[in-house]
């Protein structure tokens, strides 16, 4: 968003990208940069590192759902009782090799980051960030 001093939300930017103001690469650095909402099947303060993030098969291709709002990640209900916040670079550093990440699954503002946009984007990030 040109001019602005402070970066737009995620919510923003996929705003921004659907209007045509902001291209798929301005989007993944918002992506990057943002903490998302990360559901999980277990509770994650049980000592037992009992993560489990709720996925999608697409083929042969399993995606990671992350949510832009805690909002719209209860719409998993029962599903994914438990949730977590990370910034979306740490998303991508926990996908499995081969996997993908969808955001806002079943949503009109949802998008997928597809396997080898994530292997390329955590590639080229820097270990300490």
């Amino acid at each position: 968003m040109p001019g602005s001093s402070t970066p737009p939300s995620l919510t923003d930017a996929v705003q921004a990208a659907r209007s045509g103001d902001l291209d798929f690469r301005g989007l993944l650095g918002t992506f990057v940069a943002a903490q998302v909402v990360v559901p999980s099947g277990a509770s994650l303060d049980d000592g037992r590192g009992a993560f489990q993030p709720v996925t999608y098969a697409v083929g042969a291709v399993t995606y990671v759902a992350v949510f832009t709002t805690l909002e719209r990640a209860s719409s998993l209900g029962d599903m994914a009782p438990y949730a977590t916040t990370m910034s979306g670079l740490d998303v991508l550093r926990r996908v499995r090799p081969g996997g993908g990440v969808v955001i806002d699954p079943g949503s009109a503002d949802g998008f997928q980051i597809d396997p080898e946009v994530v292997e390329s984007i955590v590639a080229s990030a820097p270990r300490n960030s």
